[in-house]
């Protein structure tokens, strides 16, 4: 009943979301009961999705929908789990713009609200190879041609992933030097 009226509230008045979300956990005597009613009720709102709507464009598939660990920022990088949506066209992920130094001491709740910018590199000649940040050479770059990239963690799981997704759709994925490959649609 309680789950109803929420999802009810959220759906036709956003601006009231966040203060209902913090009256529950005043209210609720099993605060695990509210984050599960709060999860739930964002994936009824949002569809489940992390993000901002991403607009396809004409002819364009969406072949990965999937959230992954990136490294995000400017001079100092983090890593942030993100929305990633690999098309037959490109590859676009979810930027957390200034809010990514904050986002692992935010609390799940806040975490739920927080929107990314759609940034999307072209697959048409991009560069997958091994990425190094620091001292951490287990990444995985994707290098667009206008010189945008991407570091994706876990090198071996993320190039598995990456090649599988392409090759199972169609989509040329070849072998260029010891650790580096090439898109070609």
């Amino acid at each position: 009943m309680l789950t109803d009226i929420f999802v009810y509230e959220n759906r036709y008045s956003r601006q009231n979301s966040f203060a209902r979300v913090v009256e529950l956990i005043e209210h609720s005597a099993d605060l695990y009961n509210c984050i599960k009613m709060c999860v739930k009720t964002h994936w009824i709102t949002t569809g489940g999705k992390m993000g901002k709507k991403l607009e396809l464009r004409p002819g364009e598939n969406i072949l990965v929908d999937t959230g992954r660990f990136t490294l995000q920022g400017k001079k100092v990088k983090f890593p942030v789990h993100t929305r990633c949506v690999l098309t037959d066209q490109r590859f676009v992920y979810f930027h957390l713009g200034k809010m990514v130094p904050f986002y692992f001491q935010m609390s799940f709740l806040l975490r739920i609200f927080i929107k990314g910018t759609p940034v999307s590199l072209p697959l048409e000649g991009m560069k997958v190879s091994r990425g190094k940040y620091v001292r951490n050479k287990k990444l995985l770059e994707l290098k667009a041609i206008d010189g945008s990239a991407i570091l994706l963690d876990r090198f071996e799981k993320s190039l598995e992933w990456f090649r599988d997704s392409l090759n199972s759709n169609g989509i040329g994925f070849t072998q260029t030097a010891e650790e580096e490959w090439r898109v070609e649609p």
